[in-house]
């Protein structure tokens, strides 16, 4: 059940300027009391665990000891990693400054900035890089790469000059705020698969991310081509792919989406169960409201308990949530989300700080109408990796039933957290953070949903069902 996510105002932030609290160690510790009073997993796993206390000091040791101010995110990036929530991310409040690379004042601005003139460069003979990479390593991650949103094509080279080990040249680039030649990704080896990367934004300040190759660490940096289908059918109606199949495509559960769904499973239910097999379509549905899992559940007559999710009470959590109703008052939008919001606060302060609260309806999963009437044999999921929180819930808990398979793609990993919060650091940064959680779902957290069948958007996947219904 997903009730806010918290905005704070952005203040600009220069880490090597800011006064003796903001040092590196001041920052881990402020970041990790709020994590250890504020964290619902934290509460549930770690208090008192021996291996994160070995971890958080190990961290800490680490820190006392750097002299680099540039490392530090990466520091409390590796600790947060820890606690293995999808939504736990610090991110330097610059990224979230508008810059518009098609205005001309914002690129002529940018381009008398000291980031843009200090923005290193190379000169790259792409010719022969093409040759060095077929005699690359095997396992490196050297070559080239297009950017997601065809901005930029990206040479990862060997670092012969820096203190880094590889770096990110833009070979190629339809934005006004890079150049050729520009180096705009830096790469530190760790491990055999595990790299700190410093990459610069579109206005040419550094972000930090930890990459592991072994995993998709080419989305996490922005690499490749975006998935991309062109639906051919309306969302949230009823079609018949032949005789022996419907198709309907849910490509939201967001809450002013409901009435809609629900409208259309009470006016067409007979229709959508009148064959054998059922392909419901969620690719890019990001989930959102649990409501829509209930109501599915329901209606496919899954009985499940798996909606067991806890909100943890504590006074920062409260504090949040107040500051984002006065927010949303200001706004004067989103009235029910508002009026969601002040029950869930009012339930918050009449419970005991410091302890969970239970944001499940006990019958909430329980099948209202037990007479079936369905034809439906199996249900066909189509999943992508945008699919997230409630959307990965229901299909878990459909194929646990074994009513569903699921086709398509991993999903996102985002399942088991929700009601994310941001939080302003010390030092300007932000902190953003869970405060509920489904403890149900927990091995799926990072990890995603792996479908049954894998395959991609380039494959018919309506003619993959066929086949799989010929061989089984």
């Amino acid at each position: 059940m997903r009730y806010i996510l918290i905005i704070v105002l952005i203040i600009k932030f220069n880490f090597n300027s800011l006064s003796k609290d903001c040092e590196c160690i001041n920052e881990f510790n402020s970041i990790k009391q709020v994590i250890e009073t504020n964290h619902p997993y934290y509460q549930l796993n770690y208090k008192n665990n021996p291996s994160y206390l070995t971890f958080a000091d190990s961290i800490t040791n680490v820190i006392k000891n750097q002299s680099s101010s540039q490392d530090c995110l990466f520091f409390i990036k590796e600790y947060l990693g820890f606690i293995q929530d999808f939504n736990l991310e610090i991110s330097t409040n610059y990224s979230k400054v508008s810059f518009d690379e098609n205005n001309k004042n914002d690129i002529f601005s940018l381009q008398n900035s000291y980031e843009y003139k200090s923005t290193e460069s190379i000169n790259l003979d792409t010719s022969k890089l093409k040759i060095e990479f077929l005699n690359k390593m095997e396992n490196s991650i050297e070559g080239f790469y297009n950017t997601s949103d065809n901005k930029f094509k990206i040479a990862i080279i060997i670092d012969k000059i820096n203190k880094w080990d590889l770096l990110g040249v833009v070979v190629d680039s339809k934005s006004g705020a890079w150049l050729k030649g520009q180096i705009k990704y830096y790469f530190k080896k760790k491990s055999e698969s595990v790299y700190w990367v410093k990459l610069l934004n579109s206005f040419h300040k550094p972000t930090y991310e930890i990459v592991n190759t072994e995993k998709d660490y080419q989305k996490q940096l922005g690499f490749g081509n975006e998935s991309s289908n062109n639906f051919i059918y309306t969302d949230n109606e009823v079609y018949e792919l032949n005789n022996a199949m419907n198709y309907i495509r849910i490509p939201s559960f967001d809450y002013d989406k409901f009435n809609i769904l629900a409208n259309l499973l009470s006016t067409k239910g007979g229709t959508i169960k009148s064959k054998s097999y059922l392909v419901l379509d969620l690719r890019g549905n990001t989930g959102k409201s649990d409501s829509f899992v209930k109501l599915l559940l329901n209606f496919f007559e899954i009985e499940s308990n798996n909606l067991d999710e806890e909100l943890w009470v504590s006074n920062t959590n409260i504090k949040l949530y107040e500051d984002s109703l006065t927010l949303l008052n200001k706004e004067k939008k989103n009235l029910s989300e508002s009026d969601k919001l002040r029950e869930l606060i009012i339930k918050m302060k009449n419970s005991k700080v410091n302890s969970f609260l239970s944001l499940s309806n006990t019958d909430s999963s329980k099948i209202i109408n037990k007479v079936s009437t369905s034809k439906i044999q199996k249900i066909f999921i189509l999943q992508d990796s945008k699919c997230a929180k409630a959307c990965e819930r229901f299909i878990q808990i459909a194929k646990q039933s074994g009513k569903a398979i699921s086709l398509g793609e991993r999903t996102s990993g985002n399942i088991a957290f929700d009601n994310k919060v941001n939080y302003q650091t010390i030092c300007g940064n932000l902190l953003s953070y869970s405060t509920s959680i489904n403890s149900k779902f927990i091995p799926y957290e990072i990890y995603g949903i792996k479908p049954n069948i894998a395959t991609n958007y380039n494959v018919d996947l309506i003619d993959i069902i066929q086949k799989y219904l010929i061989s089984n």
